[in-house]
């Protein structure tokens, strides 16, 4: 039975909204009364009617493409559809006859079918299918993630890091590992509520390690950055003094100078930020350096 395709997400907004209009079709005749001059009941049973009519349709439009994919629809879910759309021709004749107040009740009754006939099909549990698929596809991307980062831990360790914050790192992914071992097996169960705790669970370990690696690698990212900028900046420096020696036209080399220095105001943001340890921002600035450069057709 394929239904990856069917979201829960889709089929719950439909019964949120379902519920919704039924609040606001009991609340129908309490507002005519209260001002009937400023919304005549005429047009509440009118928009009711439409809004019962759409719901109608998306419930309709669920079905079929349950059945196109080979999904069988409960019975009672077909029944309390028709049973709806029953309601629904009831209300549009009493609406053409004036019939107001009938019109909506008829539309109420109409939504409460739709209703029903959604919720049998959610109890069904169509939707089972895809939300373990949903959920095997977010243990695998974690999976992945745990791969990367013991990786990463391997290479800091080759590298001759050590200390608290790295065995921390380490633990913490070893405990989502196995949380992610139990969410499969779980979900092999077809226990997917549990399954979905522990893999909560795991991204919460996940989480903690990755922060702990970037305490880690937060010194060696700044000296990465602060080499960079060196090497720019030399190289830079030289470009400036064959610049200002070369004989070049007097707009075209003030024009390459401007250039240049929008580049080492760049560099010293990027120290700046540096200081400050907001390593992103730093990155950036040095980037913008290069590409002011290599605009210019310099780098």
């Amino acid at each position: 039975m394929e239904a990856s395709e069917i979201h829960l997400k889709t089929l719950s907004l439909l019964l949120a909204s379902v519920l919704c209009l039924s609040f606001l079709a009991g609340m129908l005749p309490a507002a005519q009364a209260s001002s009937s001059e400023e919304t005549p009941l005429a047009k509440k049973a009118s928009a009711l009617f439409n809004m019962a009519s759409k719901t109608g349709d998306r419930v309709h439009r669920l079905i079929e493409k349950l059945e196109q994919k080979g999904v069988t629809v409960p019975q009672k879910a077909k029944d309390a559809y028709e049973e709806g759309e029953g309601f629904l021709e009831q209300a549009e004749t009493l609406l053409e006859e004036g019939n107001y107040q009938e019109s909506v009740r008829y539309s109420f009754k109409a939504l409460a079918s739709f209703r029903e006939a959604l919720s049998r099909i959610f109890k069904l549990g169509v939707l089972r299918e895809n939300t373990a698929a949903t959920l095997k596809e977010a243990i695998e991307r974690c999976e992945k993630t745990v791969e990367r980062l013991r990786e990463l831990l391997g290479r800091l360790e080759e590298a001759g890091y050590s200390g608290e914050q790295l065995e921390a790192a380490k633990s913490r992914l070893n405990e989502a590992s196995m949380k992610l071992k139990e969410a499969t097996e779980l979900l092999e169960k077809g226990e997917i509520s549990e399954a979905a705790k522990r893999l909560g669970e795991a991204r919460k370990l996940i989480a903690g390690s990755e922060g702990e690696l970037i305490k880690l690698v937060k010194p060696f990212h700044v000296k990465r950055i602060e080499k960079y900028l060196e090497r720019l900046e030399q190289r830079m420096e030289a470009l400036k003094h064959k610049v200002e020696a070369s004989k070049m036209p007097k707009h075209a080399k003030e024009k390459v100078l401007k250039a240049l220095s929008r580049a080492i105001y760049h560099i010293e943001k990027a120290r700046e930020h540096l200081k400050g340890e907001a390593l992103s921002r730093a990155y950036g600035e040095a980037e913008a350096a290069s590409l002011q450069l290599a605009q210019m057709g310099i780098l």
